[in-house]
C-alpha cells in the first residue's frame, strides 16, 4: 500500500520549533471533529516509496492539489486520491496523536514483496493542534487495484472524528457522490 500524509507549509513551520515544549501536555480543544473541506483525485510531486516489513509507505516531497471532488476513483496505477481536513483544536496550543486508517475491499490489498494480503492499514502522526492533515494514497502495484468500497477514517484517543469513502471502480460512467457523505458517521 502507498500511504502517505501530508503537512500544509503552515503546519510544517508551525512543528519546526515547538515540538519539544509542546509534546508534554496535549491540546485542550482537541475533543471535538475534524472538519473535511475537500476529498476525492489529487496530483502529487515527488513521490518517495519504501518497502517497509509491514506494508509500503511513501513520502510526499512536494505538493499536492485537488485534480476532482467526488468518490469514484479508477484503479490505475498512478491514481491519487484522500482527504484533506482541519483537525481540532486552536492553532499553537499543542500537538494531538492523529491515529489513521485505511479499511480496504476484500481480498484485500496484496503486498508487492511477502503476497500477504491485508484489510486495515495503520498509521499515527503527531499533528499540531488545528492544523491542515492531507491524508493521501497512490496506486502503485497491480495488487492494491482492489475495486470497492475504501474508507479512510482518523481518530484521537480511539474516537473517530473525521472519515472518508471512496468507491474504486473500473465501471464506465460511475457516479461520484461526496467522500464525506458516504461516511458522514465516523464509525467508532
Amino acid at each position: 500500500m502507498r500511504i502517505a500524509c501530508l503537512l500544509s507549509a503552515i503546519v510544517i513551520a508551525a512543528l519546526a520549533a515547538p515540538v519539544h515544549a509542546t509534546t508534554v501536555a496535549p491540546a485542550p480543544e482537541a475533543s471535538g471533529d475534524a472538519t473535511v473541506f475537500e476529498a476525492g483525485k489529487y496530483h502529487c510531486n515527488g513521490w518517495i516509496p519504501q518497502i517497509t516489513p509491514d506494508g509500503l509507505e511513501a513520502t510526499v516531497t512536494g505538493g499536492c492539489m485537488l485534480l476532482q471532488l467526488g468518490s469514484a476513483i479508477r484503479p490505475e496505477p498512478g491514481n491519487f486520491f484522500g482527504c484533506h481536513m482541519t483537525l481540532p483544536g486552536i492553532p499553537g496550543t499543542g500537538t494531538i496523536q492523529v491515529e489513521t486508517q485505511w479499511r480496504f475491499p476484500a481480498p484485500g490489498i496484496q503486498h508487492p514483496v511477502t503476497g500477504e494480503f491485508s484489510r486495515v492499514a495503520n498509521g499515527t502522526e503527531k499533528m499540531a493542534a488545528g492544523s491542515d492533515f492531507l491524508m493521501i494514497y497512490r496506486f502503485d502495484y497491480p495488487g492494491e487495484l482492489v475495486e470497492g468500497v475504501w474508507m479512510f477514517e482518523a481518530r484521537l484517543d480511539g474516537r473517530a472524528v473525521a472519515s472518508c469513502c471512496f468507491n474504486v471502480t473500473s465501471a464506465p460512467g460511475a457516479v461520484s457522490s461526496s467522500p464525506v457523505a458516504a461516511c458522514s458517521t465516523p464509525t467508532s
